[in-house]
């Protein structure tokens, strides 16, 4: 057995002991002068406040714990353990209480977690995991750039020091994507949302195809690829957008639930190339994609009701190119059942209104049926 499996043996049965005596009693006035003990009651406190619920359990903790940073010399491998363990302590108590001061405290004993844990230690990527978490909490309750801007520049380095073997990697980079998506949205700094789709597509090749969080990560690609073409307008983001998605949706096991979405994207892609490019054959194309979605869907999800909102709206566009009104009666059929799919108070609702009436108009203009005119004045009254 080797000296790292003793010292393990040793807390587990010290953990035991602290659980289980009076010294656990928070009526008891008892109180270890071991700043090992100490840590480990306080730890234990801190489980035991997370099963049971009882304030004074973190309340004492966090003041064993400080008792333990206090008694340390700054810096000693205990001393870190001990300020890593009060920092989650005061978090735990910021969010049972949502006193600011304990965040501040959090971020604090954080901050010098992280400075003074070797570079070279496994666990200095977990210690900036809870800097940054506390520096984007502390964000979100004062909107002080600092703290985001901190907490980017932290993330950063967590991920330059993990490899894609570890733990925590998939979500270091997407708390940093998600980071930088925040600050770009605030600022409009373009390198902000580069660095997150560089960061995205990292995620994406680390995580297995069968992982059940993989959707957020290609959604969130997809999105802020869009989002980068619609700033830059530069034809050769269009072409890396419809590349990224090929690839992705190439990717995706069939009968991944979310592979209409991905299908989705890329038919978007392709028809902004054609409203760019006037390519008859991207048109062709994105109507294909859309078809193939539409055939994967369970009827009368909302991934169906979606698939068949957009494969409609297409063929309202090559009805236009073509004349072809078997195009036209197919979407205005489409977007009836989409429609009638909607929930009341959805937020599509609008959109999904203004082109169905669209096509009936069209129809109308084609046909003279006032039965099409009568139904759009319905859907825009």
């Amino acid at each position: 057995m080797s000296q790292s499996d003793d010292k393990d043996i040793l807390s587990s049965y010290l953990l035991t002991y602290l659980m289980s005596e009076k010294i656990m009693d928070l009526d008891s006035s008892e109180i270890p002068d071991s700043p090992t003990m100490l840590n480990i009651l306080g730890y234990a406190l801190c489980q035991r406040f997370e099963q049971d619920n009882n304030p004074a359990d973190l309340e004492r903790a966090v003041y064993v714990l400080d008792q333990a940073v206090q008694k340390l010399p700054v810096a000693s491998k205990i001393w870190l353990g001990s300020a890593n363990n009060l920092g989650n302590a005061l978090h735990l108590s910021y969010e049972h209480s949502q006193d600011e001061k304990f965040l501040n405290r959090a971020i604090q004993l954080f901050g010098q977690v992280v400075e003074h844990t070797p570079l070279d230690s496994a666990g200095l990527p977990n210690c900036l995991q809870n800097l940054c978490s506390c520096l984007l909490e502390r964000f979100a309750a004062t909107q002080n750039m600092a703290d985001l801007d901190r907490a980017i520049r932290a993330w950063q380095e967590t991920v330059e020091r993990t490899t894609a073997t570890s733990p925590y990697r998939s979500v270091m980079l997407s708390n940093f994507a998600n980071a930088l998506l925040m600050r770009y949205t605030l600022t409009d700094n373009l390198p902000d949302l580069a660095e997150a789709i560089k960061i995205l597509k990292l995620l994406a090749e680390e995580t297995p195809v069968d992982e059940p969080d993989r959707y957020e990560c290609l959604e969130l690609l997809g999105k802020s690829l869009m989002g980068y073409y619609h700033q830059t307008r530069e034809l050769s983001d269009l072409e890396e957008l419809i590349q990224v998605m090929e690839q992705t949706v190439a990717m995706t096991p069939r009968d991944a639930d979310y592979l209409p979405v991905l299908i989705n994207f890329l038919a978007y892609a392709l028809l902004t190339r054609y409203g760019r490019m006037d390519h008859d054959a991207d048109l062709h194309l994105a109507i294909e994609k859309q078809e193939y979605a539409l055939s994967l869907c369970e009827a009368d999800s909302f991934y169906h009701m979606q698939c068949m909102h957009n494969l409609g709206s297409a063929l309202c566009i090559r009805y236009k190119l073509t004349g072809d009104l078997a195009d036209l009666d197919r979407a205005v059929a489409l977007l009836e059942r989409a429609v009638a799919l909607l929930e009341p108070d959805s937020h599509v609702k609008s959109a999904y209104h203004q082109n169905l009436a669209s096509a009936l108009r069209t129809r109308f203009e084609r046909t003279e049926n006032l039965a099409d005119l009568e139904r759009a004045n319905q859907l825009l009254p």
